[in-house]
């Protein structure tokens, strides 16, 4: 079997594995992730923060974005073609469904500054730190532009032994899982 094709299966697996989580599970598992990720010196000395605004069926990321976009420079990805780019999250109220995928991005310009830290969610990820998306490339393409430390956040269920990766892959500095 091809690469493609296994990482096609594989994304057919988490989907229903995810499926399976109950709210309250994957709130637990979120809230663990975020308390880790607020223990770690790399995020306590980050001024500028790429997070996302996650999906139903990702880990959670609302109420850490919330909380910290008062007190650090809290980055969303906002699509343009094939191409993430970056926005300043400014509220709730600020924010604007992206046409193709209906995810609410912030309003605004685009950010062009210094990035400290960027959390990533993924499909699975593996003990290497590599990192299973959901087939777009979008986030692979986006991380060969920048030079920060990267976190893969998941459920416990989406760390494996290993994934079939690509040349294109870029691995995470740390994956943590709930």
């Amino acid at each position: 079997m091809d690469t493609d094709q296994e990482k096609k299966e594989l994304r057919l697996v988490m989907k229903q594995k995810k499926s399976e989580l109950s709210a309250a599970e994957r709130q637990r598992q979120s809230n663990r992730i975020f308390a880790k990720i607020e223990a770690l010196p790399v995020f306590q000395d980050a001024r500028v923060v790429m997070a996302y605004w996650a999906l139903p069926d990702e880990v959670a990321t609302q109420e850490f974005i919330e909380k910290y976009a008062t007190h650090k420079t809290i980055l969303l990805p906002v699509l343009y073609g094939e191409t993430l780019q970056l926005k300043v999250f400014q509220g709730k109220d600020n924010m604007e469904a992206e046409a193709r995928f209906g995810i609410p991005e912030p309003a605004g310009k685009i950010y062009t500054g210094q990035v400290d830290l960027v959390i990533i969610p993924g499909v699975a990820f593996d003990k290497n730190q590599r990192r299973l998306g959901r087939g777009k490339g979008f986030y692979d393409r986006f991380l060969e532009e920048i030079s920060c430390f990267k976190i893969g956040v998941g459920f416990d269920f989406q760390l494996l032994e290993t994934l079939p990766v690509a040349s294109y892959d870029i691995p995470m500095d740390l994956v943590i899982t709930g």
